[in-house]
């Protein structure tokens, strides 16, 4: 037996480029190469798809306003919009990860860190790499640099977060990058000094929770204490004082 198509007959002479996707009953999804899209019932789609569109209507007019149809197809408009999509292929590596140290105070069961003990200090970034790490990052060409901080538990070498923000500010003020700071941190370690000099230069706090906290505490072992509890304290804490600041 000969199964019925009910699939449009494509008309190619009429379409510019578009892709579809159905999205459910009587809707069509179509897009292009310049990130317009627009919506269509069954039958506006099959009027398209198959050239049948009437002069004068509305979904006509739409359609040649977002530059689905080949006659009146704006050549400028649609290689500005796709060199405005496709500008960051221009730019280089605009997040650099610096990890600080090996050295974290947490025991986490599914560590991918490949974390040192809290007396490794020959896992510490010295200032002398954080400042030829910094030199590389803003050597992107990226317009916007972001540098985090991660580890081990960064808050561990503090010292040196504390330089690679202040050597990067100053190094920038004659670049001119949009730079960022940001922090990957368990917390336990925080207190009102750090807390300071991070919301001070704009460093954006980034942490986790597990779940609950026998669930927390079961898989992010902190010796002698409740890792729950240490970041759960500070991230309350921390969002009032971001309210504080404005």
């Amino acid at each position: 037996m000969q199964l019925l198509d009910l699939r449009p007959k494509l008309d190619t002479t009429s379409q510019a480029f578009f892709r579809f996707r159905r999205i459910g009953p009587d809707r069509t999804l179509i897009t292009n190469l310049e990130g317009r899209w627009m919506v269509l019932s069954d039958e506006g789609f099959t009027r398209f798809a198959t050239g049948a569109l009437e002069d004068g209507s509305p979904l006509k007019a739409e359609l040649a306003d977002k530059n689905f149809l080949r006659q009146g197809w704006d050549e400028t408009a649609a290689r500005e919009a796709l060199a405005r999509r496709k500008s960051f292929l221009g730019y280089g590596p605009n997040l650099h990860v610096m990890v600080i140290t090996l050295r974290c105070n947490e025991t986490c069961v599914y560590c991918h860190a490949s974390r040192a003990d809290m007396d490794a200090t020959h896992t510490d970034m010295t200032k002398e790499t954080a400042e030829q790490s910094v030199d590389l990052a803003l050597s992107s060409t990226s317009p916007g640099i972001t540098i985090e901080f991660q580890g081990g538990e960064p808050l561990v070498n503090f010292e040196v977060l504390k330089h690679i923000v202040h050597y990067a500010k100053e190094k920038n003020e004659a670049i001119g990058k949009t730079l960022e700071f940001t922090l990957v941190t368990n917390l336990a370690l925080m207190d009102d000094e750090k807390l300071d000099f991070l919301l001070d230069h704009k460093v954006q706090i980034c942490t986790s929770i597990d779940g609950p906290k026998d669930l927390h505490d079961k898989q992010r072992k902190l010796p002698t204490l409740s890792s729950y509890d240490a970041v759960s304290h500070w991230i309350p804490k921390i969002n009032q004082a971001y309210t504080d600041r404005g």
